[in-house]
């Protein structure tokens, strides 16, 4: 159901030197849409952002906290901003 790895050669140069290194990667978009399709997978996906923030108890204040990528700031700015 995944995609299977390539074998790629790349040739950086170091200290003036070509050098040659077998790479296996594998395709992201491909790996990407099998991840989306497998039944198992799909429902640990997190698709919207969502801010999360604890009461402190002392200033009687909420502070936003992150935990995952989908919590920081930006994620939020970007999910309900209108016009982009």
């Amino acid at each position: 159901m995944y995609p299977q790895f390539e074998k790629k050669t790349i040739s950086p140069k170091y200290k003036g030197l070509e050098r040659k290194f077998d790479v296996w990667v594998r395709p992201i978009w491909e790996w990407i849409e099998s991840m989306l399709q497998d039944p198992q997978l799909i429902n640990h996906f997190v698709w919207d952002a969502c801010r999360m923030s604890k009461f402190d108890g002392q200033s009687s204040s909420w502070v936003q906290f992150y935990d995952e990528p989908w919590t920081g700031t930006r994620f939020w700015e970007v999910q309900v901003c209108v016009v982009c």
